[in-house]
């Protein structure tokens, strides 16, 4: 990852469909994730291999890299299908291939570099060891870990991490998440999540009496690592990942935005490192990820001991920016002492005194005061959100962000002829055309001016003329029309030496023997395949029990098992906290008819949600 001692460091953004794609590629993203046709963790985001070809073709002019996630677990039926899709995305010219499935590495792969996905649960210095040795070329680190557990990753591997950044939370450890299948069948590991976690629980005790009711006991906060950017990369982490493959077009360009900036700004303080990708950005509108989809943030474990609040029990929904304090309620209107105009079809949103979440749209903004469309339980002194900010969502439709190489253009008299030459300093690649007829100018000072005006004009393409450079002792004459033509025919010549001269790695899989950190596998090391059997049986591993989505469910199995801790959440922690009140010794959360139990392992700070059997 390093070129004479500076490391190459990326925004990693997601891509819906391809248009999502080219919008993250446009507002600063340095790689690109999209889904498979099939087999993605995301079974609604799944695209096209034309799609994807498309894409990767967009992507590269920038030197902006795509991945591909097929990352499910996979049934013996499927393994077919899947390595034909592998090909396919290979042939397209993708860069690399994010995989869960371990069975995937039996197969007859393409040289196409395998990235470990964090449904591979990649917390542990020995399981990223083991498959740093396997061949991966890429760690996605879980979400959980710390800068001191990444730092100490770091020093015992040389494989390149990559850590999410931004985006919602899942509650329990990627991969080790159970409970959608297990309630409804909608397996998390094959793509289907219901989110049972974002529903309603009450939380009751061991006498069944009600400890907590009809709250999102489950629900976390959406992540947001921005301010932990340096941290990240002096950790070690050289990619930074938005979660969002199921989000829309604007929270992608708003996000990526953001994040641009606040890398640029890093870069702009070290020398040692520099992005990945090529073009500058010049976005039309200020980002605010405060202003798109969140259910406020957090920071999660990115720092210990945990010191914020990571829960969103009061409700899974947007709540979007704070703006202000409710001052004034009257029958006809009210007022908010606001941070930021408000404006007419704003949505805002407050949370009542029993903690719902409400709200409401603006009718009418006149001066101080607002007309909402109700008023229903409006209390002097709550803090107010706004959730649609109508201001900011026409900015996002006309925003005419663009992304642009910078170039120079010389020309130089060779013969008889002038030859027109584009470079791009930054990467040493040039195009050149030829232009054997031309006159010398009878106003040389004019000619010079319309050469260097014209020649500049490139923005419809993805280039920036900066500098245009004379080297002739004749100065040319040209119209106006046959400078614009030459310069369309050189930029597009350069565009196709840009993209031909694209350097993709590879690198093929080797079958290893190297002994599994684990020698007895169980069902959450989530094998559903004779191919990933066979797999661990070769790295000294044995199979006790398939997958739950293989072989189902007996009783007493952690449906989910998480860091985030009720306990300490309720202020229950012997541990990291002094209990004011009784802790109850057993817990349990119950939803319509289902009731689990609730387990935890204090010396591992984890909890545990088992299907209770009593």
């Amino acid at each position: 990852m390093k070129d004479n001692d500076v490391t190459k460091v990326s925004l990693l953004a997601p891509a819906r469909s391809l248009e999502s794609g080219i919008i993250a590629i446009n507002h600063g993203a340095d790689e690109i994730y999209i889904g498979a046709p099939k087999f993605s963790a995301r079974q609604a985001a799944g695209n096209s291999i034309e799609d994807i070809a498309m894409l990767v073709r967009y992507a590269h002019k920038f030197r902006v890299k795509v991945h591909v996630a097929l990352n499910t677990l996979l049934f013996d039926s499927e393994m077919e299908s899947a390595l034909e899709i592998i090909r396919q995305v290979y042939n397209a010219g993708v860069d690399a291939l994010i995989i869960q499935d371990l069975g995937l590495l039996e197969l007859d792969l393409p040289p196409i570099p395998l990235h470990a996905s964090t449904q591979a649960n990649n917390v542990s210095i020995e399981h990223i060891q083991f498959l740093e040795s396997a061949g991966f070329s890429k760690i996605i680190l879980a979400r959980e870990l710390s800068i001191q557990e990444i730092t100490a990753i770091r020093q015992h591997t040389i494989i390149p991490l990559e850590s999410f950044v931004h985006g919602s939370l899942c509650v329990s450890y990627s991969g080790q998440c159970y409970l959608s299948h297990a309630v409804g069948n909608r397996s998390a590991n094959r793509g289907e999540c219901a989110q049972p976690c974002r529903l309603s629980y009450n939380l009751i005790d061991g006498n069944n009496r009600m400890l907590v009711e009809n709250k999102h006991l489950l629900s976390l906060r959406d992540l947001n690592l921005s301010k932990y950017v340096p941290q990240l990369f002096e950790a070690g982490v050289t990619s930074l990942k938005i979660e969002g493959r199921l989000k829309d077009d604007a929270y992608v360009a708003n996000v990526v935005s953001y994040y641009r900036r606040v890398i640029d700004s890093f870069l702009e303080r070290n020398n040692s490192f520099r992005k990945s990708s090529l073009g500058n950005i010049k976005t039309r509108f200020i980002p605010d990820v405060d202003k798109t989809f969140n259910r406020r943030y957090s920071q999660y474990f990115i720092q210990e001991p945990l010191n914020q609040d990571v829960t969103a029990h009061d409700s899974p929904k947007s709540v979007g920016k704070r703006i202000g304090i409710l001052t004034k309620v009257t029958p006809d209107y009210a007022e908010i002492d606001a941070s930021e105009p408000l404006c007419n079809g704003d949505g805002i949103c407050f949370f009542t005194a029993d903690g719902q979440l409400q709200g409401t749209y603006i009718n009418k903004v006149d001066g101080i005061k607002i007309i909402p469309a109700n008023f229903a339980d409006w209390q002097i002194g709550t803090e107010i959100y706004r959730n649609l900010d109508t201001a900011f969502e026409k900015s996002m439709q006309i925003d005419k962000t663009k992304r642009q190489i910078s170039c120079e253009i010389q020309i130089e008299l060779q013969e008889e002829s002038l030859v027109f030459t584009a470079i791009i300093p930054e990467e040493g690649i040039f195009a050149s055309i030829e232009v054997p007829d031309f006159s010398p100018a009878t106003n040389a000072d004019r000619a010079l001016v319309m050469c260097n005006q014209q020649l500049k004009k490139s923005g419809n393409t993805i280039f920036e003329v900066v500098n245009v450079t004379l080297n002739s002792p004749i100065v040319p004459y040209f119209s106006a029309a046959q400078l614009n033509d030459i310069r369309r025919s050189l930029l597009d010549k350069l565009e196709s030496v840009l993209l031909d001269s694209y350097h993709r790695a590879e690198c093929s899989i080797m079958k290893t023997n190297h002994p599994y950190p684990i020698s007895l596998i169980d069902y959450n090391g989530n094998i559903t395949n004779e191919k990933a059997k066979a797999f661990y049986k070769r790295h000294k591993a044995e199979l006790l029990r398939w997958a739950p989505e293989k072989w189902g469910y007996k009783g007493g199995e952690a449906l989910m098992t998480t860091k985030y801790c009720l306990r300490y959440s309720m202020g229950w922690c012997k541990i990291h906290q002094k209990p004011t009140t009784e802790v109850p010794e057993r817990l349990f959360l119950t939803h319509e008819n289902q009731r689990f139990r609730l387990d935890f392992d204090c010396k591992k700070c984890v909890m545990k949600v088992i299907k209770d059997t009593e």
